[in-house]
């Protein structure tokens, strides 16, 4: 019952108060990306993006890319209350006459919390609140009691409440349209972009919104390269409809730089890469690495170790020095086409969250 309560009070706080919608927050969804791979390495991944997971992490990879695959991704966080998929298409780059490579791939994200129980349109607070003495059916003097308001000391009968919930959705969606190219400016710089489109729903309430990301590849050495993705890089912008007042929430930047080195061991008999992001966030945000100004910056390490090209160990840390300094790991099986990834994150105060994917050569 304490579950479904407290939903039901989320819930009617959302849809009373519009002003609930205009938060800076309204990006969160899509800060945890495509593919178990990147999360066990802590998101550390805008300089390696070598798979489909590219089209979310760094698009400008998707240039030097040779394979078509399709991956997708699945995870339940906080305690199987918030559902989490994601995936992407990558389509085989293209090699023109000069030697410039195209490579394009779709990509999605999607958040779902189901059963969400909030009140009815015919939920009448006369018959629900309390009084300001916080006893039911005592006829308060001051005539508080049965007003239609929840006042000052006030609260809801749970029992009576039950009786105006219905149950509802909360989904959250964002679409990537994805287009790498290489050789822009010099032969080892790639450069891409992504469309963004988001959708949301709750009940009746839905909202659009549009936006791009940019991306930039600097492939160094072989070995070495350095990566950036300027996501939302215009500010995206999201309209809500059939709400009281129409509010508009919106993604503020964040801008990834990102460097992945590659060692060929054969006494480990494969390959180690280490890899470190910079995701800097064009918004107030508590328990970061460290600030540049007004500007949260998260410090993001990854190590991935491939054992003959088909068994991966991965580990990793999101917020390197942060409050809860999340710590990340996993492991990875390659065979023929077809591969399986899995990624742990642990969670100082929530439960520890456990995110599959697969994926498909073709």
């Amino acid at each position: 019952m304490l579950r479904r309560t407290s939903f039901a009070l989320v819930g009617l706080g959302l849809l009373s108060a519009p002003s609930a919608f205009a938060s800076p927050y309204a990006g969160e969804f899509l800060s945890v990306g495509i593919g178990a791979r990147p999360l066990g390495m802590g998101g550390a991944f805008t300089a390696l993006a070598d798979d489909a997971s590219a089209t979310y992490w760094n698009p400008a990879a998707l240039a030097r890319t040779e394979r078509r695959e399709v991956l997708y991704m699945h995870s339940e966080r906080f305690g199987e209350l918030v559902n989490y998929d994601s995936g992407s298409l990558l389509f085989r780059s293209r090699e023109r006459a000069d030697g410039t490579r195209s490579g394009f791939g779709i990509g999605f994200v999607m958040t779902s919390v189901p059963g969400i129980r909030i009140l009815t349109d015919d939920a009448n607070l006369d018959e629900i609140e309390s009084g300001s003495d916080g006893i039911f059916n005592t006829n308060d003097p001051d005539g508080s009691e049965g007003n239609g308001r929840l006042d000052p000391g006030e609260r809801l009968d749970l029992n009576a409440l039950d009786g105006y919930l219905k149950e509802v959705t909360d989904r959250e969606l964002g679409l990537l349209l994805s287009y790498g190219r290489s050789r822009v400016f010099r032969e080892d710089v790639s450069m891409g972009a992504s469309v963004k489109f988001v959708r949301k729903t709750l009940d009746d309430y839905s909202a659009w919104g549009i936006g791009v990301d940019v991306g930039a590849l600097w492939e160094m050495r072989e070995n070495w390269a350095f990566g950036l993705n300027l996501q939302d890089a215009t500010t995206t912008f999201l309209s809500w409809k059939n709400t009281p007042s129409e509010p508009r929430e919106y993604i503020t930047p964040t801008l990834k730089l990102g460097t992945a080195y590659t060692i060929d061991s054969e006494a480990l008999g494969g390959t180690v890469t280490l890899a470190t992001d910079l995701a800097a966030r064009f918004e107030d945000e508590a328990g970061a690495s460290f600030s540049a100004g007004s500007m949260p910056v998260d410090v993001k390490l990854g190590a991935e170790y491939w054992y003959r090209e088909t068994l991966a160990v991965r580990l990793g840390t999101e917020r390197l020095g942060g409050d809860d300094n999340p710590f990340t790991a996993g492991t990875g099986l390659r065979i023929k086409r077809f591969s399986f990834d899995y990624a742990y994150r642990n969670h100082s105060e929530l439960d520890d969250v456990h995110r599959i994917s697969g994926g498909i050569l073709f």
